[in-house]
Formats: C-alpha cells, structure tokens, sequence
C-alpha cells in the first residue's frame, strides 16, 4: 500500500441535483401527482399526469428540458418497469396511461421535471485527506479527477 499525505482532489459540486453545462443547470422538480390523496378516479378512463393540469398547482418552470414518470408510491419505479403497456412519457404532454389498454386499472404514477436554473458560481471544491491506497486504486482516483475537470471546462 502506498500512502498519500494532502492528496487533493477537484470534485465538481452537485448542489440539490443540479447538473451544470454551459453556464446553465437542470434541477428536477418534487413528484407530481394530480390525484388527491393519490387515489384514482373511479369513473376516469385512465390516469393522467398532463403538464397543463400539473402547472397551476405545482408552478414548476415555464420550459421543462426533461421528464420522469413512476409509480407514485414510495418506491418510484419508473413507469417503464411496471409491466403495464402502451404507456406515454413525453415532455411536451406529461403522462398518460389507458384504462383499456391494461388487463385492469392503471396504476397511480407521477412525474417531475427537468427545470433550467442559473448555475452557482461556485462549481468546484479542493479537499485535502490522508488515505492508504493501492497504486490503481490512486491512478484510478486520479483520472476521474482529470475527467471531471475536462468535463467542466
């Protein structure tokens, strides 16, 4: 084992997951869900989770850059890995699931949102530790420190 005295790393700072490009971050929104008490109406013919109706009472940015539609229950799985079919995840309209098209009802989902923000100004940190480490291990500590530097440049 070799051992590093004040090994500095640059890490690229991810504040409440913001994701920084050009001088512009996406940060998600909280889940969305249009059902009160996430509880599906009866007499709808499916479960809808339309951008339009979700604006009002949610107030999210005025142009989304990305979509995320799950399960709105506390394991979030993505609508995807449901096993339900001929399910519709789009930025431009939200989420849409058919009663008709499913062997029962559609499950309950929500969806959040991709939302553009102004960067901090501060995107990166220098820390300084003293840790035991392989020689690949450190090489491989290295390059990541060397790629998310380019990354950010």
């Amino acid at each position: 084992m070799g051992r590093v005295n004040a090994f500095f790393v640059t890490l690229m700072v991810i504040i409440s997951g913001a994701l920084c490009q050009n001088d512009t971050c996406n940060e998600w929104t909280e889940w969305m869900d249009g059902e009160s008490g996430g509880t599906l109406d009866p007499g709808s013919i499916g479960e809808f989770e339309l951008i339009d109706q979700l604006r009002g009472p949610y107030g999210f940015c005025d142009e989304p850059t990305d979509i995320e539609c799950a399960l709105a229950d506390d394991t979030n799985t993505p609508y995807n890995e449901t096993g339900q079919v001929d399910l519709t995840c789009k930025l431009e309209q939200g989420f849409m699931c058919f009663h008709s098209q499913q062997s029962g009802d559609c499950f309950n989902y929500a969806i959040r949102l991709s939302c553009p923000q102004p960067c901090p100004t501060e995107r990166s940190t220098t820390s300084a530790a003293t840790i035991d480490v392989e020689d690949d291990v450190l090489i491989s500590v290295a390059m990541v420190a060397v790629l998310i530097t380019l990354a950010m440049n």
